[in-house]
């Protein structure tokens, strides 16, 4: 059945329903469905949200418990009160000297840190506001707001006895389980932002195509794996997500109605939006597109090109920057350093020819959407919504198209895994793969296809979820060279050792190099190299589907074992198998760890 579309349904006066409004919602089978969405997103997102938490067990194997770390806070403490550590995502890169001490006193610090490095970050700065007392987090790499939002549910809290008060950071360093609570409450926070964006999809839909298709779209966001993993952790993702799904929803009656409230409503939550995460700022164009879709029949009919009810879009405008600085006032406050950051983020944008970079996302995305990121079902669906809006276009689907293009320009400035930044654009694609699925006229053929997509999409994110719950990699591996390689050898990475990227073990009972700070020639005589997923080089589309990432780590060394926790969708008959980088969340979740032995050496594996 074709799902009514702006032209159609705000042309249709025997309902008794307004175009694209809630009228008839309130009725008890809306509100089980909505109830039931709603409670399955929240038990994928919090299935596995314990993943990767600092932990007495981290703290033995990695360094040999809190002993060991007594011994060291003298020194840690010293390098505290120097301010090791302030703003060092900022510090050039190219100079070795800039990351020495970092690297030194990093297998003692990542005992805080969980496996995305994002969440501490996030604490650095909360913990910076609330030690000087000041609403500027003096760090703009993400909006204000983001900052606001997470402190404001650790607040909460707080209060209500769910946390300790703070303690000093030596306190942590020999207690990381006390600390864990912290980043699990503000990880629920997410979790209950993404569910919350996955009801306001359910309303869009139901403005669109009533239950059907807001059942579908809802269900699909919930379960796409890259949605579930983004909102177990501690970023500005999913909390983006749902003010973008608030946009949506007050800026779609505006195809059929002119109605102030929807201009402000939406106003407002462009501008919060953009609080969160500055390129969210791209949802201005909901609002922007469906205003000129319902003034297009007038305009084109010679009628003038400005009037009065133009000025409702521009004071939604005006609204929108203002929201944005209410939430974000040291925006304001402190130009200089938000300036900077803001170059900062350019500075580390994708070189190339943007028309050839946004190509290439497109393939690289689109492959691993299809066996990873989305899973076969929802990809299929969603392609299928995507194709038949372009070719059967309504002026409701006209309207979304922008927002899913600027998105993906966002995206494709990034390194060639940054599709999460597209999670905005997964409601109108959802929505699309729901027009997709009910648009054959036979209602069982299309609701059996429906029932299919959503339930072998869940399997994926069920599979990514139930990794997350078992031991991490990292875990394992460091357990592994705990036990079989000798103590004093010499252990490689590329880059400084740090937990989200290496499996952590004692700078005391080996001696970590690696290349990016000490050189070739001490890399090159180390004993043993740790090498993860997080350290592949980036692989075009070709890259991805030929080659991946088989070829050997350096010429003179040999692979001695792999660590992978493979998820397996369609509930355990798929294993997702895979040969090049995923994305952040992914990584986090389930990294590929390999260690090699360096062949003109003569150290082997105890007991080998």
């Amino acid at each position: 059945m074709e799902l009514p579309d702006a032209r159609t349904a705000a042309a249709n006066k025997e309902t008794g329903i307004d175009a694209f409004s809630l009228k008839g919602f309130c009725s008890w089978r809306n509100f089980a469905v909505l109830l039931l969405v709603c409670a399955l997103s929240l038990w994928i997102d919090l299935r596995g949200i314990t993943t990767g938490l600092p932990s007495a067990e981290r703290l033995e194997v990695s360094l040999g418990g809190a002993a060991a770390m007594e011994k060291k806070l003298p020194e840690i403490r010293a390098a505290m009160t120097a301010g090791l550590g302030n703003r060092s995502e900022f510090l050039e890169k190219s100079n070795a000297d800039n990351f020495r001490q970092l690297a030194y006193f990093s297998p003692y610090f990542d005992q805080l840190r969980t496996f995305n490095p994002d969440e501490f970050f996030t604490f650095k700065v909360l913990k910076n506001m609330a030690e000087n007392r000041t609403i500027n987090p003096g760090y703009y790499i993400y909006g204000p707001f983001y900052f606001y939002q997470v402190g404001a549910s650790l607040a909460f809290c707080r209060i209500t006895g769910i946390i300790d008060s703070v303690k000093a950071p030596s306190h942590y360093l020999t207690h990381p389980e006390e600390f864990a609570r912290f980043f699990l409450c503000g990880r629920i926070f997410t979790a209950l932002m993404a569910t919350l964006a996955v009801a306001v999809t359910f309303l869009i839909g139901y403005r669109i195509g009533r239950l059907p298709l807001a059942a579908f779209a809802a269900s699909l966001l919930a379960f796409i794996p890259l949605f579930s993993l983004a909102a177990k952790f501690i970023k500005a993702d999913s909390i983006t997500v749902f003010w973008t799904s608030l946009v949506i929803l007050f800026a779609v009656p505006v195809l059929a109605r002119s109605n102030w409230i929807y201009y402000i409503l939406s106003g407002i939550c462009i501008g919060l939006s953009a609080g969160c995460k500055y390129p969210a700022a791209i949802n201005a164009s909901y609002l922007v597109m469906f205003h000129l879709l319902r003034r297009y029949p007038e305009i084109r009919n010679g009628q003038k090109w400005v009037v009065r009810d133009d000025l409702k879009l521009v004071a939604a405008g005006g609204i929108s920057i203002i929201a944005f600085l209410v939430c974000c006032p040291p925006v304001i406050l402190d130009w200089v350093t938000f300036s900077s950051d803001l170059q900062w983020t350019q500075s580390v944008a994708r070189v190339g020819d943007i028309s050839g970079n946004i190509l290439e996302s497109i393939m690289c995305y689109s492959y691993d959407a299809l066996f990873y990121t989305v899973g076969i079902p929802g990809f299929i669906a969603i392609a299928g919504g995507l194709i038949l809006c372009i070719l059967k276009p309504g002026k409701v689907w006209i309207g979304m198209f922008p927002a899913i293009l600027l998105f993906l320009f966002v995206a494709s400035r990034g390194s060639d895994t940054s599709d999460a930044y597209m999670l905005p654009a997964y409601i109108p694609l959802c929505l699309m793969a729901g027009r997709f699925v009910f648009y054959p006229k036979n209602r069982m053929l299309a609701s059996t296809a429906a029932v299919l997509i959503i339930i072998g999409t869940f399997s994926y994110s069920l599979a990514y979820a139930n990794v997350a719950r078992g031991e991490n990699v990292r875990m394992t591996a460091a357990k592994w060279v705990n036990q079989n390689i000798r103590e004093g050898s010499v252990l490689g990475s590329l880059l400084y050792p740090v937990g989200y990227r290496l499996p952590m073990v004692s700078p005391e009972k080996y001696h970590l190099v690696n290349f990016k700070i000490d050189g070739f020639k001490a890399f090159e005589k180390a004993d043993y190299y740790l090498n993860t997923s997080f350290d592949w080089d980036g692989q075009n589309w070709l890259g991805r589907v030929v080659y991946g990432e088989e070829t050997s780590f350096m010429p003179w060394t040999e692979k001695v074992i792999d660590f992978e926790n493979v998820p397996r969708a369609f509930f355990g008959l798929l294993p997702l198998n895979r040969n090049h980088r995923l994305n952040h969340y992914f990584e986090v979740v389930s990294p590929v760890i390999s260690i090699y032995k360096n062949t003109n050496n003569t150290a082997k594996p105890e007991g080998k």
